[in-house]
């Protein structure tokens, strides 16, 4: 095990925390330790009163911010073949299924959801079922969300996660729309009018985290020194 994800008591209050055992874990170590935590049906989830994720839907509805990792994984989805009888592409997925949301004037590309309100369901939310349709190759932020409170270091390392993410689907659409590939009016924009959306909304400093995100194939491809500094031990005591 190269990453530990436990429940801890601070102060009182349950809360989820995490322990990097060994340097060499990976994104992917990230998301599964949390994911089997999530799995745990020993202590009642403070927001919805359960004992299991199962059937539960409170992370569907949250803004589910992507990384060019997550698309190469849900194009592969089967869910595709059997709603359309084809397997959709890396070029046609960013424009028909992810948006731009403005926050702070600063723009976000997130997973499509069923309408514009903020509360709306993720377009791949099966509604009658309860599901994701995609579960399986469901983007990283759904596996990590956090339904106990987080520690210190767990936010941390979520935050350092998805600033990573933003910065990397940024640089992508940048560079897609630099190279005529898409352009903004491809594609829905909230928060904002499409048409004073600009290039240059989409430029950020380019780093080694972003490029490695936009052309690994896998989360098992990328370390978590390279989206965090690891403790000098190696391992965090909590």
């Amino acid at each position: 095990m190269n990453i530990q994800a436990k429940i801890v008591r601070d102060n009182g209050v349950l809360k989820q925390d995490l322990v990097i055992v060994r340097p060499e874990a990976t994104l992917w170590d990230y998301a599964d330790a949390v994911y089997q935590l999530s799995c745990r049906k020993d202590y009642v989830r403070p927001r919805t009163g359960c004992y299991t994720c199962y059937g539960c839907s409170t992370c569907c509805n949250d803004n589910i911010i992507l990384s060019p990792v997550d698309v190469k994984t849900i194009i592969r989805s089967p869910y595709f073949r059997l709603r359309f009888g084809k397997q959709v592409s890396w070029r046609d997925f960013w424009p028909h299924f992810t948006y731009i949301r403005y926050h702070r004037d600063k723009p976000l590309i997130e997973l499509r959801k069923k309408g514009l309100r903020s509360d709306e369901y993720c377009i791949f939310f099966d509604e009658e079922r309860a599901t994701c349709r995609i579960h399986g190759y469901h983007p990283l932020i759904c596996r990590i969300f956090v339904c106990l409170p987080p520690t210190d270091f767990f936010r941390m390392v979520r935050h350092a996660v998805l600033k990573a993410f933003v910065a990397s689907t940024r640089t992508y659409l940048y560079r897609s729309f630099a190279a005529g590939i898409y352009s903004i009016g491809d594609f829905l924009v909230v928060g904002r009018p499409g048409f004073l959306s600009k290039l240059e909304d989409f430029q950020t400093d380019s780093s080694r985290i972003v490029d490695l995100l936009l052309k690994a194939a896998s989360y098992r491809e990328i370390m978590m020194s390279d989206v965090i500094t690891l403790p000098p031990t190696i391992m965090r005591v909590s």
